[in-house]
């Protein structure tokens, strides 16, 4: 805003959720955001009347961090780490020229902003060479979820992958929910762990998930077992249609972290879909976490308020509620030192399972 005016938002009604934000420039911002399943870079042209206009650079694609950016006579000169599902992160150099102000938008949704065109991206560091296997690139996959709507997902063949041959498949569930599995490379779950397995890995951002909008994101918001688990079954059902000369409908597992965990719990109570599940650091009763957990700002905005209040939904979407259900086998992992969710949630998934005589 003009100096002495009040502070104002001139991008509040584009539908981005910045992560990181930088000058270049005395009017020119660089950020990056989470688009479709990718984290990319977005110029931001600041007008001297405090108005501001959007673009990205369409040619950084995977996972864009670190940024730092320079305006350079007509140019952007940028050094930032890049990384992707087949490689880890290594330093990267881009050039792109100063966008002008009438370039971009200043409202819409991500679909709406104007791409804009990078003249050199040139790799300064290559940390790997030479010491990773080839691995498959994960291609997108839309397919129509709950409410209607395209839901992404990611699929990976199997490492050397067989003509004629039919694998089992994984279906990954992140955690948040708040989240997303990104184009990225994951020094903890990496889906190319599972490819080199010999598993079809399918990795789904449901409803609930970040990159596709805030309306996506909010829609998990008391809806916890309701969306995403029409997603994550509509997403397998899409999937083995999609895949099925190679995919084998009958050895489909599943597996997830803390939101993915719970997810894992819930499963196992509606279904009997899947051969097995595999649970780290999930939840086994909403409202035993709520009395547990380190951090409850969380809880009660997804659950929409304390247990007790009058229209929350911890009882609605309660895994342990349906235990009578189980008959899946299922793998628990829990590690003592989280504490947004305490290990007695997995010692009662433990403890459920072996009352109900499951491996």
């Amino acid at each position: 805003a003009p100096v002495g005016a009040p502070p104002s938002n001139p991008l509040a009604d584009l539908d981005v959720s910045f992560s990181s934000l930088a000058w270049a420039g005395p009017r020119l911002l660089v950020a990056t955001a989470q688009r479709r399943a990718r984290v990319v870079v977005y110029l931001l042209a600041v007008g001297e009347d405090g108005t501001a206009r959007a673009v990205w650079l369409d040619a950084l694609d995977g996972t864009n961090t670190g940024v730092s950016a320079s305006v350079v006579g007509d140019k952007v000169v940028m050094f930032l780490t890049r990384h992707n599902m087949n490689e880890a992160a290594d330093l990267w150099r881009c050039e792109t020229p100063v966008p002008a102000l009438a370039a971009g938008v200043s409202a819409g949704s991500q679909d709406d902003i104007p791409k804009h065109a990078t003249t050199l991206l040139a790799r300064i560091t290559d940390a790997n060479a030479g010491k990773l296997p080839r691995m498959p690139r994960p291609v997108d996959f839309y397919f129509e979820g709950a409410n209607a709507e395209q839901v992404h997902s990611w699929v990976l063949e199997p490492h050397g992958r067989e003509a004629g041959r039919r694998y089992p498949v994984a279906l990954v569930v992140h955690g948040g929910p708040q989240g997303a599995v990104l184009d990225t490379w994951h020094y903890r779950w990496n889906p190319q762990m599972l490819a080199a397995a010999g598993y079809a890995v399918v990795c789904v951002n449901f409803h609930g998930s970040t990159g596709f909008g805030k309306a996506f994101v909010d829609s998990i918001t008391g809806n916890w077992g309701g969306w995403p688990y029409e997603d994550c079954m509509k997403c397998v059902d899409a999937v083995l249609a999609a895949h099925a000369d190679w995919m084998d409908p009958d050895r489909v597992g599943a597996l997830g972290a803390s939101y993915g965990g719970y997810m894992m719990n819930w499963l196992q109570g509606h279904t009997d879909r899947f051969r097995c599940l595999i649970n780290h650091d999930g939840i086994f009763c909403t409202t035993s976490t709520y009395f547990s957990t380190e951090e409850l700002w969380f809880p009660e905005h997804d659950c929409l308020g304390k247990p007790w209040d009058e229209g929350s939904v911890y009882a609605k979407w309660d895994p342990s509620a349906h235990v009578d259900k189980w008959r899946t086998p299922m793998l628990v992992i829990h590690g003592t030192k989280d504490f947004r969710l305490g290990e007695a949630e997995g010692l009662s998934t433990f403890t459920a399972l072996q009352r109900r005589g499951i491996p």
